[in-house]
């Protein structure tokens, strides 16, 4: 009976075990293997996130950022569709969403794969968060793996460490970083040696200190600023601060030709260190206490209620400011000062003769159908002149000719913002919006 009864269980179990087996083969039949089919849906997730990447960066980038947008919400785990959805988010302009979206990819990246903190570093760089921008970049050059991908991410970063630690006043690990960076082995390219090359000699110029009459370094930042012009990179920068450097050396007749050049680049200056007085613009203390002494006569007439002289008191200081220096003394404040007391007045003032200037040669341009010489001719007069409305009007007709429609917009919104009570403000702002559809 028990021989019998355990025959029976056996038989049972057997044919419970084969119920389960064939279960386990009919599922996956249905189904598939488990692990194979979330692959093949990562991998065709990626694929629809690289394509609508690829599509947004040369014409819809709205529409790019719907459809990555789409895959996020039903795979919440591509750390890659995160990556490009913050870079087409920086490309509209929206740097926080993109941080937040690069914050997500680099959570979700597999071990060692460096490129959403080489893009993220770019991006903290954009919005002046140095200390971000460095740790991320020590991430990246702390991963080696021997590929030329990783080559460009590393040459990046190196480029974007040496700024981060300029930025944070750490010059003598500045001056480290660029020396490290242009390392024959690290293999930038023409414009990332001009960069560390500027920002070498710029290390070496705040080791030594603005207002100090020791020259220990500034020989060598000089050559290190003829490297960076050589290379390509040929603002006012480089110009500026190697005219700086020979100031403080004693070679005169060299610092004004920089000062000279300066002039070109940056016409504004043209107002205040014209003929007999191109190198009194590197005398930073004299410079910056005539800045300072206008804008605090700026701020006194305009909490007095007097436009007039507010608006002058503004122009002056505009036209000494150091375009290239925070704070009080730095261009950014004082523009918006001066952009603030210009609608307010009743008599507009007249061109300066340096904007009448830019202002014949860019109707000359305009007549000639040279579009593009005519905008840059009109980008000089704002340089002299940036209260001025009407350059901005014409600009951006001009801009929109020439399909720049972002340009065209931001230009024909300062006019408005000037000339607030223009007859034409109604037709001025539908063209806005029709630019504006367009940049879409």
């Amino acid at each position: 009976m028990n021989n019998k009864n355990e025959a029976s269980q056996r038989e049972s179990g057997s044919h419970r075990a084969t119920f389960w087996l064939l279960f386990a083969m009919t599922a996956c039949l249905w189904l598939g293997p488990p692990s194979s089919l979330n692959a093949e849906s990562k991998v065709i997730d990626d694929q629809a996130c690289t394509g609508a990447y690829s599509s947004g960066v040369t014409t819809d980038v709205d529409g790019a950022i719907a459809k990555i947008t789409s895959v996020i919400q039903r795979n919440t785990k591509s750390w890659l569709c995160f990556h490009y959805r913050g870079a087409l988010y920086n490309q509209k302009g929206d740097v926080n969403q993109a941080i937040l979206d690069l914050s997500r990819a680099v959570e979700l990246a597999p071990k060692g794969e460096v490129r959403p903190y080489e893009l993220r570093q770019q991006f903290y760089r954009a919005v002046e968060q140095w200390d971000r921008a460095l740790a991320d970049c020590d991430v990246v050059l702390a991963r080696k793996p021997k590929n030329a991908e990783f080559a460009r991410y590393s040459a990046s970063c190196l480029v974007g460490r040496a700024g981060c630690l300029l930025r944070l006043s750490r010059y003598s690990e500045a001056l480290a970083a660029t020396d490290e960076a242009l390392k024959p082995q690290n293999k930038l390219d023409q414009s990332q040696r001009s960069w560390m090359y500027l920002w070498r000699g710029y290390s070496l110029l705040l080791l030594n200190g603005w207002s100090t009459t020791s020259t220990d370094h500034l020989a060598e930042a000089v050559e290190s600023f003829d490297q960076s012009i050589a290379l390509g990179k040929t603002d006012i920068n480089n110009y500026f601060f190697r005219g700086y450097a020979e100031w403080r050396l004693g070679q005169f007749d060299k610092a004004k030709a920089d000062a000279a050049m300066d002039l070109q680049l940056e016409p504004r200056l043209r107002m205040r260190y014209g003929g007999n007085h191109l190198l009194e613009m590197f005398n930073f203390d004299k410079r910056r206490a005539a800045t300072q002494n206008a804008v605090d006569a700026a701020q006194a007439a305009e909490a007095k209620g007097d436009g007039p002289a507010s608006f002058e008191a503004w122009n002056t200081a505009y036209w000494s400011c150091e375009s290239y220096m925070p704070g009080p003394t730095g261009c950014p404040n004082i523009l918006d000062g001066l952009l603030r007391s210009y609608p307010k007045l009743a008599a507009k003032p007249a061109l300066p003769e340096a904007a009448r200037q830019y202002m014949v040669q860019a109707e000359t341009y305009f007549r000639d159908k040279d579009f593009a010489k005519a905008a840059e001719a009109y980008g000089k007069l704002i340089g002299v002149a940036p209260w001025f409305p009407q350059a901005y009007f014409n600009r951006a007709f001009l801009e929109g000719e020439q399909q720049q429609y972002k340009p065209a917009v931001a230009d024909m919104q300062m006019y408005l913002k000037l000339a607030p009570n223009a007859q034409d403000a109604r037709e001025v702002q539908d063209q806005v919006y029709a630019w504006q559809a367009k940049t879409k």
